[in-house]
């Protein structure tokens, strides 16, 4: 539910949309190869890894739940579910990002959404 709510909180947020997007024109490449398996849209699919970076494979996953996120993505490499293997991995690789951020309390940026495209 939380990440749900926070789908609602980006489509609200013109600033965090407007960067999404821009990195989607920017990036368009990338992502078309990493996304042509999961049939989301560019926006759609960028923004799932951006949320899921957060919850519920993320930071606030491992930080109110006490779940490791490396083992949580290790222990679901195999998955038949491939994107859920990658909000996993995602989710490991932007940790300590994640983490600054919400400590910080900074916004999503686009600096934040570059490393998620690295």
């Amino acid at each position: 539910m939380p990440h749900e709510f926070f789908h609602i909180l980006i489509s609200k947020n013109k600033k965090i949309k407007k960067e999404i997007s821009m990195m989607v024109t920017k990036e368009k490449e990338r992502i078309n190869n990493v996304n042509k398996n999961f049939g989301l849209s560019n926006q759609m699919f960028l923004e799932e890894l951006v949320l899921s970076s957060f919850i519920p494979e993320g930071y606030l996953l491992e930080k109110y739940s006490k779940i490791n996120i490396n083992k949580n993505y290790k222990d679901n490499i195999n998955s038949k579910d491939k994107l859920r293997v990658l909000r996993l991995y995602i989710a490991d690789k932007m940790r300590d990002v994640a983490k600054e951020y919400v400590e910080d309390n900074k916004v999503i940026d686009k600096n934040y959404i570059e490393k998620i495209i690295k």
